[in-house]
């Protein structure tokens, strides 16, 4: 690979993983019309702010910090966001 190539790659995965994912509780519970044990969750999408590590010249480092955390991120939360929702909804079933 030539430098531009890696160049290339290197900025559209920054640009691909410029966000973060994490769970929230949504605003609107759709099932049950009394209270429930869990909640409906959705994947919320947030962006990453500076990093530490970026300032003191270790672009190395900062490089595959930002291409792991994006997807790590969404795969960790979106697994969460899965799992409450399967229970949620087999709440749902169960009582109401």
């Amino acid at each position: 690979m030539n430098f531009k190539q890696i160049l290339f790659s290197t900025l559209i995965s920054l640009s691909i993983t410029a966000c973060a994912y994490q769970p929230s509780i949504a605003t609107k519970q759709p099932y049950c019309k009394r209270e429930a044990f869990t909640n409906k969750l959705t994947l919320k999408v947030t962006e990453m702010e500076d990093m530490d590590m970026c300032d003191d010249g270790d672009f190395g480092g900062c490089v595959v910090a930002l291409a792991l955390i994006g997807p790590l991120s969404f795969i960790v939360s979106g697994s969460v966001v899965l799992i409450g929702n399967t229970l949620h909804w087999s709440e749902y079933q169960l009582s109401c």
